[in-house]
């Protein structure tokens, strides 16, 4: 009975749209559901990369830091290497900052023992973390149309 509600509950919001199913091209590769892979998921999400790629890269790191990927030491050394920033999150008065409190763009967030891609404020995950408390978020600079990099961008090559 409590699947059942769950599995109701999940699917209400993805109809509202509270959550967009995205598994950031897992399926591919491999067909079991229960994976803990959130790391390679949200970052093969908002980097718009191949799955296997971003899991290639991250296993690289594991092994050169003798940790595993859903630690913070691998996701922050692997997110600066390229090219993320980090962001802390403004809290709204009176509570805890969801994703839709987060500005526009693409962002790869951290909730408690999660990470989940946040594309405009909707989160893109393989379940709802739409309530989730977000705690910081790290984002790639963009280049604008005509080929100059952005001076944040710049800044961050040097």
């Amino acid at each position: 009975m409590a699947y059942l509600k769950r599995k109701i509950k999940t699917d209400l919001a993805r109809i509202r749209g509270d959550y967009i199913f995205n598994d950031g091209g897992r399926h591919k590769y491999f067909k079991f559901k229960k994976t803990d892979d959130c790391v390679v998921r949200a970052i093969a999400i908002v980097r718009e990369m191949d799955y296997k790629k971003v899991l290639h890269e991250i296993t690289d790191y594991c092994l050169q830091y003798g940790a595993p990927f859903s630690s913070k030491l691998i996701i922050e050394k692997y997110l600066e290497a390229t090219g993320a920033i980090k962001h802390k999150v403004k809290h709204p008065k009176g509570r805890k900052a969801r994703p839709k409190d987060l500005p526009n763009g693409r962002w790869i967030t951290s909730m408690a023992h999660h990470l989940s891609a946040v594309i405009n404020k909707v989160p893109h995950d393989t379940w709802n973390t739409s309530d989730r408390m977000v705690y910081t978020y790290w984002g790639y600079p963009k280049k604008p149309k005509g080929g100059e990099d952005h001076e944040e961008f710049r800044n961050t090559q040097a």
